[in-house]
C-alpha cells in the first residue's frame, strides 16, 4: 500500500482527507501538536505522531515511514490571528514549511502538496494562477506566500516534486465556531442562537465558498496525476457569493428571524472580491466541485446541529475571517 504522511492530519481538512484515503486501503501517518484540533480527530488504524513541524526530531519520526506522497497542510490559520500574534504565523507558516520541504528532500519524497491560500491574490482583481499579487495585506498572506516561495527554491535546487495548492474559503462538518474561525461556522453558531449574524461593512464583499468534499476530490486528483513541479492550481468552487446573501441563506436555512448587524471591517481586509478561476485545474486534473452553496450549507447544519452547542449572547463568537479554513 501506498505511504502517505500528512501534516496537519487532525486539523478539520486534514481529518476528513485522512478518512477518505484510509477508505482506499492507504497507510498514512499523521502528524500535529493538536493545537487547533483535537487527538480525537485521528481514525483507528493511521500512525500518530504528536508534535510540531517546527520539531526536528518529531519531523524524521513521521517521515520514518518513508511515504512516497506529503500532503502539507498544517499552519498557523487565520488573518486576525497572525495580526495579532505574527511571530507565531512566520514561525509555523514559514519556517514550518521550510523544515517539511527539507525532510521531504532528505528522506526522498515522490511528490509534496502545499497547501496555499486564496489570501495570497490580495486585492488583485484576477486570481489567474500566474499572478503573483505584492498587496499583502496581513502576516498569514505574507506567510503562506512565502510558503510557496520555498517550495519553488526546492524545486529549482534540489527537483524536488511539489505542487501547490489555492484553496479558496473551505467550508464543511467538522470545524467548530472558535476564535479565528471561518464565517460560515460563525454564522450557523449565531443563527442557531438566534442572534444577529455580524457582517462586515455592507456586506457587498464576495467569496468563494467551497466544500470541503470538492478539495479533498481535488487533492486526490493532484495526486494521481501529473503536474508540473512548483505548479500552482487553484481549487475552489468558481462561484462568488456576497456575504450578506450568505448571512441570508444562513438565516432562512435555520429559521433566524434575528436577520443581521452591521458592524465596521477591519483595518486590514482590504479584499472586495474573490472568484476562485478554476480553469487550469479543470484542464490538467478534471477537477469538477460538485457541491453547491446551498447543498453543501444544509449538509452543514445537519452536522451543526447534531455537534455544536449554540453560544449564548455573551459568548456569541466575535466577526469571523474570511480567509479559507483549516
Amino acid at each position: 500500500m501506498v505511504e502517505i504522511l500528512v501534516t496537519g492530519g487532525a486539523g478539520v481538512i486534514g481529518s476528513a482527507l485522512v478518512r477518505k484515503l484510509k477508505s482506499n486501503a492507504a497507510n498514512i501517518t499523521i502528524i500535529d501538536d493538536l493545537s487547533g484540533s483535537s487527538r480525537a480527530r485521528v481514525p483507528d488504524g493511521v500512525r500518530f505522531v504528536h508534535g510540531s513541524i517546527l520539531d526536528r526530531s518529531s519531523l524524521d519520526d513521521a517521515f520514518a515511514s518513508r511515504p512516497r506522497f506529503v500532503i502539507h497542510l498544517a499552519s498557523s490559520f487565520a488573518n486576525q490571528r497572525s495580526v495579532d500574534d505574527p511571530e507565531h504565523d512566520l514561525q509555523t507558516n514559514a519556517l514550518g514549511s521550510l523544515r517539511v520541504f527539507e525532510a521531504c528532500r532528505r528522506f526522498g519524497v515522490g511528490k509534496v502538496i502545499y497547501a496555499s491560500s486564496s489570501c495570497v491574490y490580495g486585492n488583485a482583481a484576477s486570481t489567474d494562477e500566474t499572478l503573483n499579487s505584492i498587496e499583502l495585506s496581513t502576516p498569514y498572506s505574507m506567510s503562506k506566500y512565502m510558503g510557496e516561495r520555498y517550495a519553488e527554491h526546492f524545486v529549482r535546487s534540489c527537483g524536488l516534486n511539489v505542487a501547490i495548492m489555492r484553496l479558496f474559503n473551505v467550508y464543511g462538518p467538522g470545524e467548530y465556531p472558535f476564535e479565528y474561525r471561518n464565517v460560515i461556522p460563525l454564522f450557523l453558531a449565531r443563527a442557531l442562537a438566534r442572534l444577529p449574524l455580524r457582517v462586515m461593512g455592507d456586506g457587498s464583499d464576495t467569496r468563494d465558498f467551497t466544500y470541503i468534499e470538492d478539495v479533498i476530490a481535488g487533492v486526490e486528483l493532484m495526486m494521481e496525476r501529473e503536474t508540473t513541479q512548483g505548479g500552482v492550481l487553484n481549487l475552489a468552487s468558481g462561484r462568488p457569493t456576497t456575504i450578506l446573501e450568505l448571512a441570508r441563506m444562513i438565516n432562512h436555512v435555520t429559521g433566524n428571524e434575528a436577520g443581521v448587524e452591521f458592524v465596521p471591517k477591519r483595518n486590514w481586509d482590504i479584499v472586495a472580491h474573490r472568484r476562485g478561476e478554476i480553469g487550469k485545474a479543470r484542464r490538467e486534473l478534471g477537477f469538477d466541485p460538485r457541491v453547491d452553496l446551498r447543498d453543501g450549507l444544509a449538509r452543514t447544519l445537519d452536522w451543526f446541529r447534531r455537534r455544536v452547542l449554540p453560544p449564548s449572547d455573551e459568548n456569541a463568537p466575535a466577526a469571523p475571517d474570511l480567509a479559507h479554513a483549516d
